[in-house]
């Protein structure tokens, strides 16, 4: 399927996959009961035809798990004044059966490897340079909060009910484990 039969469409201040569930060929093994399916992007719904066409994926969903976070609030320097606190959604949650039998539960995020790593100051030192730096950085350590976020909760769910869940990021090129994301 190309990403444009998906039709993306703006609603607010995200984007909603209208008729995505149609298009699915396993639609047992999406977890929502009314069935929308929210994507934020194109490799969001490369993603979402490969867990539905995956066998060992058992079930999956959307946007379903909130994760209280602090988010900070910047300054025109990049400088944090405050925080506040918001709710996290995770682009996906899956179970999946791996090659042993086991199941593993997966919290995951979707994004572009460049939003996953931590942005360097270039070499032009311009002025726009500069602000496109600040603005990166700001948008980058506020996702790392929300995985350590992420990461911390599955952590408890592990713990608290002996389940194996985990939490990973998704790029265009490979999976990355939270633990391998400097802060």
């Amino acid at each position: 399927m190309a990403k444009l039969d998906a039709k993306i469409s703006k609603n607010g201040h995200f984007y909603q996959c209208k008729n995505y569930y149609s298009y699915l060929k396993h639609p047992e093994k999406y977890l929502r009961e009314d069935k929308v399916i929210t994507a934020r992007s194109g490799l969001e719904i490369d993603y979402f035809k490969k867990f539905d066409m995956n066998t060992s994926i058992i079930s999956w969903d959307s946007e379903n798990i909130i994760i209280p976070y602090p988010k900070p609030i910047f300054d025109n320097n990049g400088h944090i004044v405050k925080y506040e606190n918001r709710k996290y959604y995770p682009d996906i949650y899956l179970k999946v059966r791996k090659k042993d039998g086991s199941i593993e539960e997966i919290i995951g995020e979707i994004k572009p490897m460049k939003q996953v790593i931590k942005p360097e100051l270039g070499k032009r030192n311009t002025e726009k340079g500069k602000k496109n730096f600040i603005n990166e950085k700001c948008i980058w350590y506020i996702n790392a909060l929300k995985w350590k976020a992420a990461n911390g909760y599955a952590k408890i769910i592990r713990e608290k009910y002996n389940r194996n869940i985990n939490f990973y990021i998704f790029t265009e090129n490979k999976i990355v484990d939270f633990k391998d994301i400097l802060l």
